[in-house]
């Protein structure tokens, strides 16, 4: 029988002070404040994050997948979300305006700390493709992985 409740719980938890809003608050507080990497990384988990994963993990509760893959499918995720938000980083310092469809640099002008603040552009890209590889792999316990595979290095290698 598909969980009804846990995926609701899961989305419940997610969107609020755990996951998304919670990291929104972190990242409006952090402002201008040099933020500790580990601060960084735990924004960016809650604010991106928090949502990939709940999506994924909804999908196979509500598919009626067992918890190996409820696990490997929010590892997935939290992958990506953090590779996701890396990749963000490093296109607001080297990525096109007009591509972006924001102005390029505006982290550095509101004085917000990134990955590329902390770890510089390439050990940043570098991260991101690490993230990338480790969702990549946790997609093991799935019979068909080309899509998500293909997704997963779709966004890291992304230029907007």
């Amino acid at each position: 029988p598909v969980d009804l409740i846990s995926a609701v719980r899961l989305l419940a938890e997610a969107s609020g002070y755990l996951g998304m809003v919670g990291g929104q608050v972190m990242d409006l507080e952090s402002e201008g404040h040099d933020t500790d990497i580990s601060v960084l990384e735990c924004m960016h988990r809650k604010k991106t994050g928090a949502m990939i994963v709940a999506a994924a993990k909804m999908g196979c509760i509500l598919a009626g997948a067992d918890d190996a893959k409820i696990k490997a499918a929010g590892a997935f995720a939290s992958n990506i979300g953090l590779a996701f938000q890396i990749v963000d980083d490093c296109l607001d310092v080297s990525g096109n305006s007009k591509a972006l469809g924001k102005l390029a640099g505006s982290d550095a002008e509101n004085n917000k700390s990134t990955y590329v603040t902390h770890l510089g552009l390439e050990k940043s890209k570098e991260l991101a493709k690490k993230l990338t590889d480790e969702a990549v792999r946790s997609l093991i316990a799935f019979d068909d992985k080309e899509f998500l595979s293909g997704l997963a290095v779709f966004l890291c290698s992304r230029d907007r």
